[in-house]
């Protein structure tokens, strides 16, 4: 599930941000340059991407939030 919510949070920041993975299931993306608006519009789009994210395991599938 960590990868699928990485391979989310790649797809929705921008080139120039970076995000990684700072603990055991905690996220941050650096964004350089960003507005706090544009960081706002960012944190949205980064809750329904991982929200939309599921992963089938022993034939259930697994959702997360955030």
């Amino acid at each position: 599930m960590l990868r699928s919510v990485a391979l989310a949070i790649r797809k929705v920041t921008r080139g120039s941000d970076l995000p990684a993975r700072y603990g055991g299931e905690e996220f941050a993306v650096l964004m350089p340059g960003a507005t706090k608006r544009g960081a706002e519009a960012l944190a949205n789009r980064l809750l329904e991407a991982i929200a939309e994210t599921t992963l089938e395991s022993k034939g259930a599938a697994l959702s997360v939030t955030a």
